[in-house]
């Protein structure tokens, strides 16, 4: 059992996957049968969940100054800023 808070922090953290090119993994399994196995090798990238992630981390990071987790909060406007460079 865990506060709420460190379970979502947990799954921020899980999405941080990123590959050769600083964009996040696709991973397999996606919805749209076609790009399932896009990711299977550990290879496949996503521009979209690249653009996806960073709004995810901006805004997250605003929470995380709220909830008073500057470490948390430092964590995702690091790599949002690396996903802006990619």
């Amino acid at each position: 059992n865990e506060p709420l808070w460190q379970h979502c922090v947990r799954a921020v953290n899980h999405a941080l996957n990123f590959g050769q090119h600083g964009l996040p993994l696709m991973g397999s399994g996606d919805w749209n049968d076609g790009m399932s196995t896009v990711g299977i090798a550990g290879k496949g990238e996503s521009v979209w969940l690249g653009f996806f992630l960073y709004t995810v981390l901006d805004r997250f990071a605003a929470l995380a100054v709220r909830f008073g987790d500057t470490d948390t909060a430092r964590h995702c406007l690091d790599n949002a800023q690396a996903l802006k460079t990619a």
